[in-house]
């Protein structure tokens, strides 16, 4: 009995011998066969491997086959330590296992493989001449390359002498990464601030980064072109502004028909070319830029094709009373600067110079109206109106990461969209089956085919995000008996609470006559046709497969000088409460912010690096008395706001095209995405003229009576779509899935399809 229980035991011994020799067999011919190690960048994977395997498996050392820097092994120790696809106490994992009982669990150990080491070398040919103080970095899904992060991202050495001109400038790193998983990355222009934050000049702002594949990462290193991923966006354009984080921006704005008044001795006037030139100052003298301290100076000039943000010249910028010019300076957070502006002529007289102090920017927007003082003997010689804002950041979008954008994405296959005015159409003064801007009307333009839906969103005096057009609505205390007109007051939304809006009487004027719709703001009315609806409940209430257009209301200056309505909300707190609802409760859906303010634009654009933004135009009417921002009053001027802002593109009045000879290509061309709006557009035939202009989406009443009668489904009712946008919430951090790691491409613990994010598609059907 005991010899044959001695033979068992060494007959057991000899079978587990064998097989341990059998799997150290297999892993060095798998490795062998796929791995070309002749190449002197491939580090040697065979030795790498045997040692990673002997060490594993009993060995006391191993030495990796290359030299390192102190940082390079740490960075490699770590890596050949574990499988970093997935580590065991990583947020990705914990992410998708939580909640799950012992039988979902599914072991790390049995899905993952051993990480092969490999020195990565990424080049990138930055396509224009950097500034002294700006980097280039790469960053990617992978820890060793900042896991997305604007902070951790990799800095780059340029590989040719920075101020050669004799080619375009080639920048390197070298990473530790895993040779055996897929890798997404991509570049981006950084400065450094004096508190040393990192601030984004450039990236490339794609829903997609570039993709390293698995057996791309053999090969020798090519060279990539800053900005040219693939031809996936509208116009081709894959490189965006980066977003503020640690910095805010003051805007100096020319964008009136009359800025300066001069003393009549001077013989100036409106037809006077000037030279303009904005600096940062110090006890009344204008510094040079390399003492600003971490300050950033940049000027647009509109002009076809030319309006982008761009250094300022050292002469100044040219100015007649007419052109749109905008000062825009970038200051980390906590710094104060005053301003200079100084003013000469094109012949080189010096007229005067302007002087902005912190005191006079005490509000986060105004005019400022200031002395034009003579430079040489201090006398006034005219008096400058000059509006300006201030831009600050966002709460929380320091950790907004770099994993992808949809700013400017828009690709120019997609069809012209159906796009739902207020649901399916205003129905104040006009016939429509649902009240407009309430659920139940979006509900029903989904219903008849609309591929997006139009909705207006106002806050309330607590900063409450409701859906209504107008500024306010018309309305009666409790017990008043309405008989005339004369017994209503009108009041505005931004003066109630939301707890008073709710509990108020709401009428309507309609052609003289007065209806009451008090009905529809209380609780017995149905929730889907109940007045003044939260965001949040829209995005609950609509499927994620219907597109929203989210204009943003802000009273305007017209012509006159008279403003639409009164306004006394915070201005920067309105964008952020809209960004961060969105943000939360929004994102994962195809949508974009519109406003007839273009301050509302250029905010929402640079308080965050996801959802796109376009600009709302008046354009040439009679129909209202004209803004007083000239951007708002031509097709022209709003293309050229559009591209100076990096906005999405436009949303331009339908009376442009039709009756002042403009034409949508004047935007399209450039790249940027049109849509249309305006009461032409209420019959069949001139929304599908539209459509043969190739715009990007129509905005109009009543789809149901003039939208297409053979449309076979909306266009984003795919899953692929719903998949892609995604990711917005992986961006701002309002996702089930990690933004750093994710499972990889296949099924989660339950058995589900997942996306490549890790994020299981549900597409939710319509009641």
């Amino acid at each position: 009995m005991i010899a044959t229980t001695n033979f068992i035991q060494v007959l057991l011994s000899f079978v587990s011998a064998l097989l341990c020799a059998q799997l150290v067999a297999t892993a060095l011919t798998e490795i062998s066969s796929d791995v070309d190690t002749d190449s002197e960048w491939s580090l040697d994977l065979k030795t790498s491997s045997a040692n990673f395997v002997q060490h594993n498996y009993g060995a006391t050392e191993f030495t990796p086959p290359y030299n390192l820097t102190q940082q390079q092994m740490d960075d490699y120790e770590q890596i050949m330590s574990a499988s970093e696809d997935m580590p065991y106490r990583s947020h990705a994992l914990w992410n998708r296992t939580q909640g799950a009982t012992a039988d979902d669990y599914v072991s790390e150990d049995s899905r993952s493989f051993l990480c092969l080491p490999i020195m990565r070398i990424f080049n990138v040919d930055i396509r224009r001449e950097l500034l002294p103080h700006e980097h280039v970095a790469v960053v990617g899904d992978h820890v060793r390359l900042g896991a997305w992060q604007v902070e951790h991202g990799i800095e780059m050495l340029p590989s040719m002498e920075r101020g050669a001109q004799s080619s375009p400038q080639i920048w390197t790193a070298k990473v530790v990464v895993c040779a055996n998983a897929r890798l997404h990355y991509r570049y981006f222009i950084y400065t450094v601030d004096k508190h040393g934050h990192r601030r984004v000049s450039e990236w490339e702002g794609v829903p997609y980064g570039r993709v390293l594949e698995k057996h791309q990462i053999y090969r020798p290193p090519g060279k990539d072109k800053f900005g040219l991923l693939s031809h996936m966006t509208i116009g081709d354009v894959e490189h965006e502004k980066g977003w503020l984080r640690h910095e805010y921006v003051v805007e100096f704005k020319f964008i009136w028909e009359q800025h300066m008044q001069f003393y009549r001795y001077l013989d100036l006037n409106r037809r006077t070319q000037f030279w303009l030139k904005m600096a940062v100052s110090q006890n009344g003298h204008a510094l040079p830029p390399s003492a600003w301290h971490s300050t950033e100076l940049e000027v647009s000039r509109y002009a076809y094709n030319r309006s982008q943000f761009q250094q300022q010249p050292k002469r100044g910028v040219a100015y007649v009373a007419g052109d749109i010019i905008i000062f825009r300076f970038t200051v980390p957070l906590g710094t104060r600067n005053s301003y200079q502006l100084s003013i000469s002529t094109v012949n080189g007289i010096n007229v005067g110079e302007v002087l902005v102090f912190p005191m006079d920017l005490r509000g986060l927007e105004g005019v400022l109206r200031l002395p034009i003082h003579n430079i040489v003997n201090g006398f006034q010689v005219g008096t400058l109106s000059l509006p300006y804002v201030i831009i600050r950041p966002l709460v929380g979008a320091v950790d907004y990461n770099l994993r992808g954008s949809f700013q400017r994405y828009w690709p120019m296959n997609w069809p012209s969209m159906d796009v739902g005015h207020r649901g399916i159409g205003a129905s104040f003064n006009m016939d429509a089956p649902f009240v407009e801007n309430t659920i139940a009307s979006f509900k029903y333009a989904y219903k008849n085919k609309a591929d997006m839906v139009e909705l207006d969103v106002q806050l309330t005096r607590d900063y409450v995000p409701v859906v209504w057009h107008d500024f306010g609505f018309q309305t009666a205390p409790s017990g008043r008996r309405v008989r005339h007109i004369d017994d209503l007051d009108y009041v505005l939304i931004q003066d109630l609470t939301y707890k008073q809006l709710k509990s108020s009487r709401v009428f309507a004027i309609e052609d003289g006559k007065i209806y009451d719709y008090t009905s529809f703001n209380v609780r017995s009315a149905s929730e889907d046709e109940r007045l003044f609806p939260l965001l949040p409940q829209i995005f609950k209430a609509l499927p994620p497969t219907v597109g929203l257009v989210i204009d943003i209301k802000w009273p305007q200056v017209l012509q006159n000088g008279a403003a639409e309505s009164a306004h006394t909300l915070n201005k920067n707190r309105f964008v952020d409460v809209i960004l961060l609802t969105v943000g939360q409760k929004g994102c994962g859906r195809p949508l974009f912010f519109s406003s007839f303010d273009a301050d509302i634009c250029t905010m929402m654009r640079l308080k965050q690096n996801v959802f796109p933004v376009a600009f709302i135009t008046m354009g040439e009417t009679s129909l209202w008395e004209p803004y007083m921002d000239l951007r708002t009053r031509s097709f022209h001027d709003a293309v050229n706001f559009a591209q100076s802002a990096n906005l999405l593109g436009t949303v331009a009045h339908a009376e442009d095209f039709l009756d002042n000879c403009a034409t949508p290509d004047h935007g399209l061309d450039l790249g940027q995405a049109t849509f249309v709006w305006g009461d032409d557009l209420h019959d069949a035939q001139t929304v599908e003229q539209f459509k043969r202009w190739q715009v990007s989406g129509v905005i109009y009443d009543r789809i149901d009576l003039y939208g297409p009668l053979r449309k076979r489904d909306r266009f984003f009712n795919t899953a692929d779509l719903v998949d892609l946008f995604t990711r917005q919430c992986i961006v701002v951090g309002h996702s089930n899935c990690s933004s750093i790691l994710a499972l990889p491409d296949g099924f989660d613990l339950h058995g589900k399809p997942v996306s490549r994010l890790g994020c299981e598609v549900i597409v939710q059907a319509i009641s």
